[in-house]
């Protein structure tokens, strides 16, 4: 489910069962894998990839790569932990 509140790029490549939260912004060539939550007012920016089952519950990622079943800590800079 994508909220009418997000933003996503035309380019972006979103998997099945993905929840997109309101204010999200997904921006330029993005792939989200199946079963991810983008929580609300996180940024995802052109380059990233996020596995299958990741959740990432605000902040943001700039051309990161998330392997499947992480959780995103906030902010560009934190780690990732696995589910």
């Amino acid at each position: 489910m994508i909220s009418k509140l997000a933003y996503v790029h035309p380019d972006a490549k979103i998997g099945n069962n993905v929840t997109i939260e309101p204010f999200a912004y997904i921006a330029g060539d993005v792939v989200i894998g199946d079963d991810c939550w983008i929580g609300p007012s996180a940024a995802i920016y052109d380059g990233a990839r996020i596995g299958k089952g990741c959740k990432n519950p605000h902040g943001r990622i700039d051309s990161m790569h998330a392997a499947g079943h992480e959780v995103q800590g906030r902010g560009h800079h934190s780690r990732n932990r696995r589910l």
